[in-house]
């Protein structure tokens, strides 16, 4: 059984970080979306993100086990919030656990890891920063790994600011209270949170 712990913080009254997560028939859904702020629309385009992953999620065709499947899903997602006037860009990553699997595509600099005692792996290292989603112009980059571990899904404001090898030691013993001690490592050597974060923490299992 999978256990799951979700966090949003930020050092300001209206964060652009998002994140989602979905039960449906085939497995779980997740995705974590960092809307880019100094541009107008960030936080609309994170929204935008999120809904259309909602959607893709429910939908009856939808193979959340195939990870080029996710990255079409994100190119389509890119054209559809490139052409909404009041969205701007925003990173995205999108994932399916479906069986012994992870599947899933990702764009921008939110990244995700699986940790565990033989140390961290990142498998979002081969994503694009640029162009974000809502250029119409992304490149997202699929990946596919063994469900085995910790999975963290988190935006820049997690990964620029703490170690992956301390987080698991924060997160390796499953708790509802996992996502908010990250943002809390962030916060206790910082001081104030230096951006805003959206976290996603699943405990998959040795």
């Amino acid at each position: 059984m999978i256990r799951f712990a979700t966090a949003a913080a930020s050092y300001r009254a209206t964060s652009e970080d998002r994140f989602v997560v979905l039960r449906t028939p085939a497995g779980w859904i997740m995705c974590v979306a960092d809307g880019v702020s100094g541009t107008p629309g960030g936080g609309k385009a994170a929204d935008r993100f999120v809904e259309c992953v909602r959607r893709v999620a429910l939908q009856r065709d939808s193979d959340a086990s195939d990870p080029i499947a996710w990255a079409m899903h994100l190119g389509d997602i890119d054209s559809e919030i490139a052409r909404d006037p009041m969205a701007g860009e925003t990173t995205g990553i999108a994932l399916g656990i479906v069986g012994d699997r992870i599947a899933g595509a990702s764009c921008g600099d939110s990244r995700a890891y699986l940790l565990s005692r033989h140390g961290p792996r990142e498998l979002t290292s081969e994503q694009a920063r640029k162009p974000r989603l809502g250029t119409g112009r992304a490149r997202p980059c699929a990946f596919s790994v063994e469900a085995r571990g910790v999975l963290v899904l988190g935006t820049d404001g997690l990964f620029d600011y703490a170690d992956p090898n301390d987080m698991f030691e924060v997160v390796r013993v499953p708790s509802d209270n996992g996502a908010e001690a990250l943002v809390r490592l962030v916060r206790h050597r910082h001081r104030v949170l230096p951006d805003d974060v959206a976290v996603v923490v699943a405990w998959l299992g040795e």
